[in-house]
């Protein structure tokens, strides 16, 4: 996740591990800033060193957890093969990615409203590309 390698020697990763985690379980509404502080052992006023707000710092988790996993989808979609190959390959990453990056995928799914390809770099639907419109 590419927001876990920035800032690497300061809190943020930190930071980041304990929202993921307390947003997954809890869901971002139900999650304050202290909450995020008690959880990751840091000064809430040292998380806003960071993160302007819970609303920024779940954009910014959700962004990049997103870019990554449309990424994979739209590699697939892209790539050679078949269109029941590539739906088999396309659905082998959602299964992977509930199962290995349950926390995270939860985040996805929760926060979905955001454009998938205004964040994958996709300039147009899998559908289209798969032709199942």
């Amino acid at each position: 996740m590419q927001i876990l390698e920035q800032k690497p020697g300061t809190k943020r990763p930190v930071i980041i591990r304990a929202a993921t985690s307390l947003f997954s379980q809890r869901g971002v509404d139900a999650t304050s800033m202290r909450h995020i502080a008690d959880a990751s052992g840091i000064r809430e006023a040292a998380i806003y060193r960071h993160f302007a707000s819970k609303e920024e710092l779940s954009r910014e988790i959700f962004v990049s957890w997103y870019g990554w996993y449309s990424g994979n989808v739209c590699e697939i979609v892209r790539g050679p093969g078949s269109i029941s190959e590539k739906l088999r390959r396309v659905a082998a990453v959602e299964l992977a990615t509930a199962e290995e990056l349950q926390m995270r995928f939860c985040i996805l799914r929760k926060r979905a409203e955001i454009s998938p390809l205004a964040l994958s770099g996709c300039t147009e639907s899998p559908h289209r590309s798969l032709n199942i419109d």
